[in-house]
């Protein structure tokens, strides 16, 4: 078994229970101790992060944010904004949000990849509605869950992120 997820405890007292190599980080940056320090230099040495993984999840951002932003322009918005300056502008907003939030997400999935898993596509989901909800209120709306655009961008995002995700990054071969 892998020593970072056993059960063990420091000088400190601090002890480690199954915790997340990304979250062990985070502990050891908070304890200015060389000797955590150290033990962060070797987690992020045994954290192996593909390029080609990279590389597939920003394909996957940037190909939810153009889907995204089409429906978006075409459905949801007025008709004289579609243009492909619309289109670039709304891409380059979605893009960042699928780039912050989504992306570390489909990162912790992709550790057991599932090709068109309903389970990811309610997690998705979930993140979706969380994040549309933050910018709606960050814009003013008051009422937004009886509102149907904010169940219509709530979907949309997060099928178009599933469905780029299941193609381009859930693959058995990883």
């Amino acid at each position: 078994m892998n020593t970072l997820y056993q059960s063990s405890s420091h000088n400190d007292g601090l002890s480690v229970l199954k915790r997340d190599p990304l979250i062990e980080i985070l502990f050891c940056y908070y304890k200015c101790n060389t000797k955590f320090r150290m033990r962060c230099i070797v987690i992020l040495k045994n954290i192996n992060f593909d390029q080609d993984i990279i590389f597939r999840s920003l394909l996957c951002s940037l190909g939810s944010a153009i889907t995204l932003s089409i429906f978006t322009l075409l459905f949801l918005v007025d008709l004289s904004y579609f243009s492909f300056l619309g289109v670039a502008i709304y891409s380059l907003i979605y893009f960042f949000i699928y780039l912050i939030i989504a992306s570390p997400i489909q990162f912790k999935l992709n550790q057991k990849p599932k090709k068109f898993n309903i389970i990811y596509l309610i997690i998705y989901g979930l993140g979706s509605a969380i994040v549309t909800a933050i910018i709606a209120k960050f814009f003013g709306y008051e009422n937004l869950f009886i509102s149907s655009t904010f169940y219509t961008i709530t979907i949309l995002s997060a099928l178009t992120f599933w469905l780029f995700d299941s193609v381009f990054l859930q693959s058995k071969t990883l």
